[in-house]
């Protein structure tokens, strides 16, 4: 996880609190396994592109970028500002334009990937809203932006879902974007099926055409 420095302008609060938040999961497909054929310099590199790529496009539309693990990244909107910055339409809004922004910023990464190394990529998000508990933990050492509960492990389980180039959301979800005149082109997915609950409906969008590796 990366270091959170005092007076990081993309930090949370100290203080935790629960709120209302959007989460948005995305991942690399298809780097992991062709990085292993590459020099640990040059897949060193690709990843410090990726991420420095992507958390600019999430704090340009007023995202807080929360986690990376390997190729995965993890961001959160209304997680900062006002308490009831999640569940403004505006939030939503700018969550899913992030989404659509990566998916396309991405591409022109993953074209170049193609012509310098010859392998292909593609990013998978997963969309979710939900309450969460926000704020700022870890050792003294390290403090890092904490973003915490069901709704991001259902963002994580749609991000797994994702199919390469795709954006995949809830039911829920989509009935909020529609409202609010955000989104209307989207495609129904199989839906999510956890032991014990009833089973989640799914939704995807995707920017142009959807690759067909996952």
């Amino acid at each position: 996880m990366p270091r959170t420095g005092p007076g990081d302008a993309s930090s949370l609060l100290n203080r935790g609190e629960r709120r209302e938040v959007v989460v948005l999961c995305a991942d690399m497909r298809g780097f992991t396994q062709h990085s292993q054929i590459l020099p640990a310099g040059t897949v060193l590199a690709m990843l410090d592109a990726f991420f420095s790529g992507m958390s600019e496009i999430i704090s340009c539309n007023d995202g807080v970028m929360v986690n990376i693990q390997g190729d995965t990244l993890l961001a959160a909107f209304g997680a900062a500002g006002g308490a009831d910055a999640g569940t403004t339409p505006e939030t939503l809004s700018s969550a899913l334009t992030c989404a659509h922004q990566m998916q396309t910023g991405f591409q022109a990464m993953a074209d170049e990937w193609v012509e310098e190394f010859g392998i292909r990529a593609a990013l998978g998000i997963g969309l979710n809203r939900g309450e969460a508990v926000v704020g700022v933990a870890g050792t003294p050492a390290l403090r890092t932006n904490m973003v915490f509960g069901e709704c991001v492990e259902m963002a994580v389980r749609f991000m797994q879902r994702a199919r390469a180039g795709e954006i995949v959301f809830s039911a829920a979800l989509k009935q909020v974007m529609q409202d609010n005149c955000t989104v209307t082109d989207t495609e129904a997915l199989p839906d999510l099926v956890i032991g014990g609950r009833d089973p989640v409906a799914l939704y995807g969008v995707t920017i142009e055409t959807r690759l067909d590796f996952t």
